[in-house]
């Protein structure tokens, strides 16, 4: 592959400049390809036992894992909060919390860096062995580091003199972190290399830390494939996204460019879905984009004008609660939906049956005037009411004579009380 790629590059300078340009010319794009090959790292810190602090030994891992990347390309830096089964729930969160804060901290003095990092915290609720031995519950008390690192560049090093597009033709693909390529002029990025940026929203935590929603301008629910938040200084300047093409629960999915409003919702570009286009043995969706903005490949949760027969699903608060913001996320199908219709109590959302979690994030004031929020918990973690429902699992919960209740990925109705915000 490499030799391939240095090839073909040291044919077209070979064309189009003298002799004394090859050499370094050749030097310097193998030195570019080895530093920009590696697109994420990560990392694991451990800790002992009902600790939060770094022992020596892992503290002498972290700073050779800090040495060993290139700082000056990192992206953005995700760190997750994890601990054994010993305690109860409310203090493994909080230790959670307290090792990624101290891991954060050295991190930062480490490497220097300060912004674009995220921060999780999930206790005991994600581990990575079983808590019934002591090797298992050493490796789930930990913290985990992912450094996405900016988007490899296959392009030559930017020459003194601007170029010409005489004197070069073609285009360049920018391959970003998460699989996403841009498709763009050469000349463009020889010639103002920082011209485009783009930032990737492919999965559910991505989501989930945006502003991002999967909601048509006509209020309808919207399965994504990707989001993308493009900014370019030449708005006349067009680019081609290509999305990898992915399946949702099994099965794929029609799905179509759709555009952001300015209230935050998507409206359909074209109508007809993104044409399938492979690359290197792999497929993509493709879109086209010209100047800045968010585009989105997505799909309708049901027909246009069919309302009615969507199943809805209830989120209700008990007494001494005002509803604010309320919304609902899943990795699979990836959405982030805003209600049908809310109340002071209750939220009413289009029902669709999802192969993952279904995480729900709450606002409210309780009678003190104090705003309360649930920060994306699991769904399925709150008081529901499991008779009837369509989104069923073949696990029996429990019987009512000769009926069968069937857990469900998503139920009809959800209730949220007091102990939910964390109160008596």
């Amino acid at each position: 592959m490499i030799f391939k790629y240095l090839y073909n590059f040291a044919v077209f300078w070979f064309q189009n400049t003298t002799m004394r340009t090859i050499i370094p010319f050749l030097f310097s794009l193998l030195i570019q390809f080895i530093l920009n090959a590696q697109t994420e790292a990560r990392h694991t810190v451990y800790f002992e036992t009902d600790k939060d602090v770094l022992t020596e030994e892992e503290q002498k891992k972290l700073d050779k894992f800090i040495t060993g990347i290139a700082t000056e390309r990192i992206m953005s830096i995700a760190l997750s909060g994890h601990t054994d089964s010993d305690a109860d729930n409310e203090y493994n969160l909080a230790l959670s919390q307290r090792r990624v804060d101290n891991v954060t901290k050295h991190f930062v003095q480490r490497a220097g860096i300060t912004s674009d990092i995220s921060s999780n915290y999930f206790g005991e609720d994600q581990p990575v062995e079983a808590n019934t031995s002591a090797s298992g519950k050493q490796n789930n008390r930990r913290v985990d580091i992912v450094v996405s690192f900016k988007p490899t560049l296959l392009i030559p090093p930017k020459l003194e003199e601007k170029i010409t597009e005489k004197e070069i033709t073609g285009d360049t693909i920018l391959r970003y972190p998460k699989g996403t390529l841009v498709i763009l002029p050469k000349i463009d990025v020889i010639n103002n290399p920082t011209c485009l940026s783009l930032v990737e929203f492919t999965s559910g935590e991505d989501v989930r830390s945006s502003d991002l929603t999967t909601m048509s301008s006509d209020g309808m629910p919207l399965i994504s494939a990707g989001m993308f938040d493009i900014k370019m200084c030449d708005e006349s300047k067009c680019v081609t996204v290509l999305v990898p093409v992915r399946t949702v629960c099994g099965q794929t999915l029609p799905f179509s460019q759709w555009d952001a409003q300015p209230n935050g919702s998507w409206q359909e570009t074209t109508g007809r879905p993104m044409p399938i286009r492979e690359i290197a043995g792999q497929n993509y969706y493709e879109m086209k984009k010209c100047g800045s903005g968010k585009i989105n490949c997505d799909v309708r949760i049901g027909r246009q004008g069919k309302r009615k027969r969507i199943p809805k699903t209830r989120i209700r608060l008990k007494n001494g609660y005002q509803l604010g913001q309320v919304h609902i996320s899943s990795d699979e199908p990836l959405t982030r939906g805003m209600p049908l219709r809310k109340t002071k109590r209750k939220a009413v959302f289009y029902r669709f049956c999802p192969c993952s979690d279904i995480f729900l994030y709450v606002e409210a004031k309780n009678k003190q005037g104090e705003t309360k929020i649930i920060d994306f918990t699991p769904l399925n973690d709150f008081d529901k009411r499991e008779a009837f429902g369509k989104c069923k699992s073949n696990e029996v919960v429990k019987k009512i004579l000769f009926f069968k209740i069937r857990e469900k990925t998503m139920y009809r109705k959800y209730i949220v009380r007091k102990s939910d915000f964390g109160e008596n």
